[in-house]
């Protein structure tokens, strides 16, 4: 029995192991690397308004280059607040498996001293090698839930883009010592393909630092493939994915997170009624984008997998698989997040809205099935 007991222990140690204790995320400098370009940004537009009156080589090559920079420094700037955001995550996720785990090997050597007395028999001996079974299953599932999340996240920053220019964008041409060229009559410099081309080995280096995420686990997108969820898993979308391709993920990322068939038909009717599945969707105000029709407050909504995974992780925590009616926590999540319970929630919102999702409910259940098969 004592060969047993260190076994298990051994192996158990060995799963928490896995669980490394995990270093600063690096969150909080891209979050201020992210307001530095934002700034960046505001400093282009706002010198490319006070010399739009001007005319001359000087005011067309800096508005060549407001035309280009502006809009990728401010897609630059999402770009590391996203970034910021998983990486605070994936510190979390490290911490939190890593104290789970531990609660595990901990609840094992408990089992073990408290039966200790009574394995003696033969019914104590049974007991506990019962006790040792579960806490040996408990920690595969901490590993498993725990490398299904780190690959989450690890696709997460495979699909952050940096350093994207306009089509056909003319980008800031150099000339000798002038900071702004004017045309063809420059010599001695060459032209740069976007404002922020420096940035356009960040891809190698995303793909790098999603290894760093966690390296144990972040096998990438394809390492979900196989589980069984149907739909694709979420990282490869981009602004211009198709309704099918869009609606895949929602399909995919809904099953992985345990939403049964029927709730999943009613997250993906939601995002049809919202903005017909479409990453470009913009309300007429202004205030609301993406998929889900998201507010500012989710930061990496123009990113249409970042839009999908928060818009998740926030019906996770209003109701969720175990809602009794998916329906009233979609209400909930989208008219008012703030109120205590999706009955508060439809007592006091736009009820009418309720009937909008659901109206397209039988479009959702349609393409749910061919998707899935």
């Amino acid at each position: 029995m004592g060969a047993l007991v260190q076994r298990v222990g051994e192996v158990l140690g060995r799963g928490h192991s896995l669980f490394g204790d995990p270093p600063a995320s690096g969150g909080s400098a891209a979050h201020s690397a992210g307001s530095d370009l934002a700034a960046a940004g505001g400093v282009v537009r706002r010198g490319q308004e006070r010399i739009s009156a001007l005319s001359g080589a000087l005011p067309m090559g800096y508005t060549r280059f407001a035309t280009d920079a502006g809009p990728a420094l401010t897609s630059s700037a999402e770009a590391d607040a996203s970034l910021g955001s998983n990486l605070r995550e994936s510190a979390g996720a490290d911490r939190s498996g890593r104290a789970t785990s531990g609660a595990v090997v901990n609840g094992a050597a408990a089992d073990t001293n408290g039966l200790a007395p009574t394995t003696n028999t033969a019914a104590g001996q049974r007991a506990l090698v019962s006790a040792l079974r579960e806490r040996l299953a408990q920690q595969q599932q901490v590993i498993g839930a725990y490398k299904d999340r780190d690959a989450r996240l690890a696709a997460m920053v495979r699909s952050l883009r940096y350093g994207q220019s306009r089509p056909g964008g003319g980008g800031m041409p150099m000339a000798g010592g002038m900071p702004f060229g004017g045309g063809s009559g420059s010599s001695g410099g060459g032209g740069m393909g976007s404002p922020l081309s420096g940035l356009s080995g960040a891809g190698g280096a995303l793909a790098t630092l999603a290894h760093s995420v966690n390296p144990r686990t972040a096998a990438g997108p394809g390492a979900m493939s196989g589980a069984g969820f149907g739909g694709t898993p979420l990282g490869a979308l981009t602004v211009n994915s198709s309704r099918r391709e869009v609606a895949s993920a929602i399909i995919h990322e809904a099953r992985r997170r345990g939403y049964s068939p029927e709730q999943t038909t009613a997250i993906l009717s939601t995002a049809i009624q919202e903005s017909n599945l479409s990453p470009r969707a913009v309300s007429s105000n202004g205030l609301w984008e993406s998929i889900f029709q998201q507010d500012s407050s989710y930061a990496g909504r123009r990113n249409p997998n970042l839009a999908i995974s928060e818009f998740f992780n926030r019906l996770d925590r209003h109701g969720g698989p175990s809602s009794s009616n998916i329906w009233k926590s979609i209400f909930w999540l989208q008219q008012r997040p703030g109120d205590p319970s999706a009955e508060i929630s439809y007592a006091r919102g736009r009820r009418a809205y309720l009937a909008e999702i659901q109206h397209r409910h039988g479009e959702a259940a349609a393409l749910y099935h061919e998707l899935t098969g």
